[in-house]
């Protein structure tokens, strides 16, 4: 295994160290693709913490919504949540509309 930034995830999980390197590796080549795979990781991580802090959903909550929640219960700093909605919202972007984005896109999320 290559040397990366993403590789201590692995003692945590072996989902976010996988989505990591997958973003490492397409980031240069398909951009638009490791945002999408930013977007993942994101969310997985979102979720990993609300299992861990012991928050439950009543009802499923949207990512939008658990970013804030993470943040208006001081779970997350300010700098993290503006981290993961900038993520978020760029995720969308690769996601869901046909703009190319660039590199510096996910190498800002990165």
């Amino acid at each position: 295994m290559k040397p990366s930034i993403f590789n201590f995830l692995g003692e945590f999980s072996s989902t976010l160290e996988e989505l990591g390197l997958r973003i490492e590796t397409l980031l240069w080549d398909q951009p638009q693709a490791a945002m999408t795979q930013m977007r993942l990781f994101g969310e997985k991580l979102i979720s990993m913490v609300f299992e861990q802090e012991n928050m439950s959903e009543v009802y499923p909550l949207k990512q939008v919504e658990k970013i804030n929640r993470l943040f208006k219960q001081d779970v997350i700093s300010e700098n993290i949540y503006k981290r993961l909605e900038y993520i978020r919202k760029k995720g969308n972007i690769a996601s869901h509309q046909v703009t190319e984005i660039g590199p510096e896109v996910v190498i800002r999320a990165h």
